[in-house]
């Protein structure tokens, strides 16, 4: 599976330049100076988001060009092609729930429309009202929609999730809303909590050790430097599952004292090894491959043998299993002691 490192949601402010963004034939294309970028965790979809005026004849359209710069797939799947996904946002039906989720009303939808940009790999959203909400609000949701799809979502799961939506405030449990304050999870009421357990690290006890550099008299030093545990913390460890068809993504956090998050991995897994009808099976066939291989998964190397065995002897038994290297391709393998949605980090 794959992990990233959910950062802070930030937009830069980038100096709009007339020119960068191309006109149908006919109009006049005057570029404003609100563009930003965005980014969002590691994910390698950037979009920039250009507000525009567009005149043709007598008539005034406002519109916005959501750029994708890079179209590169987290994870390459059946239904996550960057050019079927963009047409899937030219679509009436995109429209239309994407901005009811989002506090649309229908007439304020019924002025939208959505088209291609020529020899560009983003989208034009006009509005031919003169309204500044739509045009305010739904690049950032269409923007999502193309982001959580090149991830590895299906259209059908995210246009659920767009009306399963749940802020951090609204979460009852703790542990959930910890998450939701540090992470954007389509469809947050989807998530299920499949486990949670906690250990107490001793006082006195190895943190780490860290290895220092610094410079004296133009020589670099190397100094090492052992942390130790100051005084008991009790630390927990929960995780979450999503499940979106074929594959499901797990949200594993580590909360230490004060109920701080310390740490968060999102990965990716099949979903068989979460269904009842495939569950026990893959349990049994991690159970005979780890004793086949007759030494400790303590190595991504060990690890992808683990997983390549695994994947043979379920398909000897017709079940057809992706491994977490598969779903996964950006990242490092170390297996999961429960062999169950082995963990695959960066």
């Amino acid at each position: 599976m794959y992990a990233r490192s959910e950062p802070p949601q930030h937009k830069r402010r980038l100096a709009a330049r007339r020119g960068n963004l191309a006109s149908p034939p006919g109009l006049d294309h005057r570029l404003g100076d609100s563009a930003y970028l965005k980014w969002h965790g590691a994910l390698a979809v950037v979009a920039i988001v250009a507000h525009t005026t567009l005149i043709y004849g007598q008539i005034s359209v406002s519109a916005t060009n959501i750029l994708f710069n890079n179209v590169d797939r987290e994870v390459v799947l059946p239904y996550n092609d960057p050019r079927e996904i963009k047409k899937e946002l030219l679509t009436p039906e995109i429209l239309l729930t994407l901005g009811a989720s989002c506090g649309l009303s229908s007439n304020e939808i019924a002025t939208l429309t959505v088209s291609t940009i020529e020899n560009s790999n983003g989208v034009r959203l006009m509005c031919s009202s003169n309204s500044k909400r739509p045009l305010t609000i739904l690049p950032e949701e269409l923007s999502s929609y193309f982001r959580e799809r090149m991830n590895g979502h299906t259209k059908d799961f995210l246009l659920l999730a767009s009306t399963n939506r749940l802020e951090p405030s609204q979460a009852s449990d703790s542990d959930l809303r910890l998450l939701l304050e540090n992470c954007s999870v389509p469809g947050a009421k989807l998530l299920r909590k499949i486990s949670s357990h906690s250990w107490t690290n001793k006082a006195g006890t190895e943190q780490g050790v860290a290895i220092i550099g610094t410079e004296t008299n133009g020589r670099a030093y190397l100094t090492t430097v052992t942390n130790v545990f100051r005084a008991d913390e009790v630390v927990k460890s929960v995780v979450f599952l999503l499940v979106d068809g074929d594959v499901s993504w797990l949200y594993n956090i580590t909360i230490g004292p004060r109920n701080r998050m310390v740490n968060l991995r999102v990965t990716r897994c099949d979903s068989k090894e979460y269904d009842p009808t495939y569950s026990k099976q893959i349990e049994e066939v991690d159970r005979d491959a780890r004793a086949e291989i007759h030494r400790p998964i303590v190595s991504p190397a060990v690890g992808a043998q683990l997983e390549r065995l695994k994947k043979s002897k379920l398909k000897a038994r017709g079940i057809n299993w992706r491994m977490s290297t598969e779903l996964n391709p950006h990242g490092s393998f170390e297996v999961n002691p429960n062999g169950k949605g082995g963990d695959t980090y960066y």
